[in-house]
């Protein structure tokens, strides 16, 4: 038997007949092509211009011998074309007992099931959508279907087409508690096309503006049961389709409508009524799959007009006063007057929140919670705003002294509305409006010199998970890295001509932290040919106010933005791992990107006279690697780091091999000079004046310790001497086979160096 609509619709055609080009097309192939696969039964046509054409056919489903869902080997199923092709083709079920699967569409009464064998939108799908791929699409629907394997667990649910042109966007603890009432509101008044829901203040359910949508939500219970097949076309269908899932709405709407009968509300009987369902969704075997779809019915009918429909309320025949009149003596429903009020259906999107954000951003990490940004610059601006629509953060806190100015918005992601404004409370407000989950502040101070903000500054940073330093600036970001607070730190900024951004990540547990990671990235500065002129690069310097230093530089905004969205991508990866992560990311003129992944290894700390010493275990490798190389001999060189001489502390981050006038035998070893100071200069100026000579590393041959000899102490007096001129103390790196020994010297009161 066929489906009884297929007998009322259009009139009957034989195939030769069909007019279509699409029609024609496809019936040409399964004449011509499709032996085997699919038999053409018959031809409809439809329309007031026979604007329609419905080919019917017999498909080989490709059913196991035992299908998840009760299929024939061969079923029947109409197409359904527009002769002008502007509708992607409609596949229809033509068997009236056709099996409850997943991907079927929504359909009306009385129409067969219509199956969901493509959901893309016909405009992309036109242009290359031939008749082998059609029937490919429908004999691997039926084949899926047969195996239980139609819905991915990893997609969203189906896409019923039914509910395009309404969109309803709910709060995600829209179903928590039982059954809830919510306020609607359009975000175009003028074309409601778009509704969100929101929790109702106190007062306002008990009165509500004429017009409002109160919408109830309900969750149906997981039970053995079907999921909707037919898309209400009103209220009495609505009231028996839920009837039949054990959903009494008449009862639901009964007990609003008497409540405020009660209190005399009469403003709510013109209330319009919406209805919000979670529907679970049930698998082949009839269990739940986990997963449930959410579907919204909006009426255009007033409160007043249902509960007189159900027979609670008479309208009164007043021309003033109060429309409806609560009845002593309900009536029967009346179902005519309830089969004419229209449902709307509307597709129900939850709201874009964190774990929304996470979700379509493809993250699985545990995203921190609270988040503390220094700067909110540029770069600041941009990465905060990727990472907040990646889900990061619910707390975020901004940082920043600076006001926004005109030159700014060249790559700020901040407006001309914002302009002479804080942009640390600017951007925490923009944060705002990506997110409804979302919180953010702003702390308008320079930390290093907070003033009466200093104790916001640090309660920020005492509270934080994560803090990302995007200040741009050396002197913040090794003062963040002192702070004592459990928060993992992140450092991100461009270099000085804008063609590369770097991030710099805390290790999980601190123990490599931005100032270690700084000094290493120097250290690739000064070793990797490709940052060769990483920092030496500087941009051109527009003015852009009177003053002599108001300069800033010429970098396009899309250069920014490629840069800043890398750095984001990979700060976010990032997070989710407990290593720490130092990576450079160059963008050449064609749009080519190079990237760099340093590696620090483990860093020896040693503390000594008063100052920290660190070394890294790669470079110690290189030293040892050194030596290996000039046994039997002695060899040595010159060290270079990283000073702070207010935190008293020196990062060595290279150690260069013997210049070539170097004397060198089993016992001794003289360092030369050929070329080393105008390599050193060299250094200092490729890193912009952070890196410096501070010491000289040498070896011992094999079978001897690493303890210094007299020449030793005497060259690290000589050190002593030299480098106490800049404030520092001379390191000396003694290298042999029991590894490295540290030796620090420094002169007190001009007695001596001490070591």
């Amino acid at each position: 038997m066929l489906h009884d609509w297929l007998h009322i619709w259009g009139e009957a055609i034989e195939p030769e007949h069909l007019s279509g080009s699409m029609a024609v097309r496809f019936r040409d192939f399964l004449i011509n092509q499709a032996e085997g696969l699919a038999t053409i039964t018959g031809a409809r046509r439809s329309g007031p211009n026979a604007e329609y054409e419905l080919l019917i056919i017999k498909v080989r489903t490709n059913r196991p011998q035992r299908p998840a869902y009760p299929l024939l080997r061969e079923e029947p199923i109409g197409i359904l074309f527009t002769t002008e092709g502007s509708y992607a083709p409609s596949v229809l079920a033509l068997r009236p007992d056709f099996p409850d699967t997943p991907h079927q569409n929504w359909v009306p009464d009385g129409v067969p099931f219509s199956l969901c064998v493509d959901d893309r939108p016909w405009q992309e799908a036109r242009p290359l959508y031939t008749p082998a791929e059609l029937l490919h699409r429908i004999i691997k629907w039926f084949e899926r279907a047969g195996r239980g394997g139609l819905h991915d667990l990893r997609q969203p649910p189906d896409p019923f087409f039914m509910r395009e042109g309404y969109h309803l966007i709910i709060p995600r603890n829209a179903f928590d508690g039982g059954t809830r009432e919510l306020v609607a509101f359009a975000h175009d008044p003028q074309n409601p096309v778009v509704v969100s829901l929101r929790e109702p203040q106190p007062h306002e359910l008990q009165q509500l503006q004429a017009g409002t949508f109160l919408v109830i939500a309900l969750a149906l219970e997981p039970r053995a049961m079907s999921r909707m097949r037919r898309a209400p076309a009103n209220l009495n269908s609505l009231l028996h389709e839920l009837g039949a899932r054990g959903i009494n709405l008449a009862e639901v709407l009964t007990a609003r409508i008497t409540a405020w009968s009660a209190a005399g509300n009469q403003t709510n009987f013109e209330t319009r009524i919406g209805l919000l369902l979670r529907m679970p969704i049930i698998g082949p075997d009839g269990n739940p799959t986990g997963q449930s779809d959410d579907v919204a019915f909006l009426t255009l009918a007033t409160l007043g007009d249902i509960g007189a429909a159900l027979g609670l309320l008479g309208r009164s025949p007043e021309a003033r006063g109060a429309r409806y009149a609560r009845l002593f003596a309900p009536v029967g429903i009346d179902e005519q007057a309830l089969a004419a009020m229209v449902v709307l259906v509307t597709a129900a999107h939850v709201e874009f929140d964190q774990r929304r954000a996470l979700d379509l951003a493809g993250s699985s990490i545990d995203a921190p919670r609270r988040v503390v940004q220094i700067g909110a610059g540029a770069i600041g601006s941009m990465v905060a705003e990727t990472l907040a629509r990646q889900g990061l953060g619910q707390h975020w806190t901004f940082i920043e002294p600076d006001y926004l100015l005109p030159h700014n918005l060249a790559r700020h992601e901040l407006t001309t509305a914002d302009i002479g404004l804080p942009k640390a409370h600017s951007l925490s407000r923009r944060l705002m409006q990506l997110r409804t989950d979302l919180r953010a502040e702003a702390i308008a101070a320079n930390v290093l010199k907070p003033g009466d903000r200093a104790n916001d500054v640090a309660t920020a940073l005492q509270a934080a998970d994560l803090v990302i330093d995007a200040a741009a600036s050396v002197p913040v970001a090794r003062w963040l890295s002192d702070q004592t607070t459990a928060a993992r730190r992140a450092s991100v900024f461009f270099n000085p001509a804008g063609t590369a951004v770097v991030l710099l990540m805390e290790s999980r547990d601190r123990r490599i932290d931005l100032r270690l990671l700084e000094a290493s990235y120097y250290g690739d500065v000064l070793n990797v040919p490709a940052l060769e002129d990483h920092l030496s690069q500087s941009a051109d310097a527009v003015p852009y106010a009177g003053a002599c230093r108001a300069v800033t530089n010429r970098i396009p905004a899309a250069r920014a933005q490629i840069l800043a969205g890398l750095a984001s991508a990979a700060l976010m990866e990032a997070v989710g791992k407990p290593e720490s992560d130092l990576r450079v990311w160059s963008l050449s003129k064609d749009g080519s990107v190079a990237v760099h992944h340093g590696d620090i290894g483990d860093v020896r700390v040693q503390s000594s006279l008063g100052w920290t010493i660190t070394l890294p275990s790669t470079l110690e490798a290189k030293i040892l690697k050194m030596r290996t190389v000039g046994l039997p001999a002695e060899t040595g060189g010159v060290l270079l780091g990283v000073v702070d001489l207010v935190a008293a502390r020196i990062d060595i981050i290279d150690a260069w091999p013997a210049p070539p006038d170097s004397s060198a035998s089993e016992t001794e070893f003289k360092r030369g000079t050929k070329g080393l100071r105008q390599g050193v200069e060299a250094a200092i100026a490729q890193t912009l004046d952070q890196v410096r000579y501070v010491g000289e590393w040498h070896s011992h041959p094999r079978r001897t310790r690493t303890d210094p000899s007299g020449k030793d102490l005497l060259q690290l007096g000589w050190l002593a001497a030299t480098l106490s001129m800049d404030g520092c103390p001379g390191v000396m790196l003694i290298a042999g086979d029991t590894g490295i020994r540290i030796c620090l010297g420094a002169t007190l009161d001009d007695e001596g160096a001490n070591t």
